[in-house]
């Protein structure tokens, strides 16, 4: 597998993830629902702990929060539109 990965951020961060994540959720589908969960947990955890060590505690917890509130705005969004 090749681990280089070229482009803006956002694009090295997708990328990332379809390369290194997506065959592990693949592997996962005879796992139970809370391996999963925990799983997810995982590599949130080690984002977070990652973005902790380059930017501090606080701003890491903006970021985190941030994101957070932009998907769950997107969610209502996307509620809203189909109700």
């Amino acid at each position: 597998m090749n681990a280089q990965i070229t482009g803006t951020p956002l694009e090295c961060g997708a990328r990332a993830w379809e390369q290194f994540i997506v065959p592990i959720l693949n592997a996962t589908k005879n796992k139970s629902e809370v391996e999963i969960k925990q799983f997810y947990v995982g590599v949130l955890a080690s984002a977070f702990g990652a973005m902790m060590a380059d930017f501090g505690h606080h701003e890491a917890d903006e970021i985190v929060r941030a994101v957070i509130d932009s998907i769950s705005d997107k969610v209502r969004e996307k509620c809203q539109a189909t109700h």
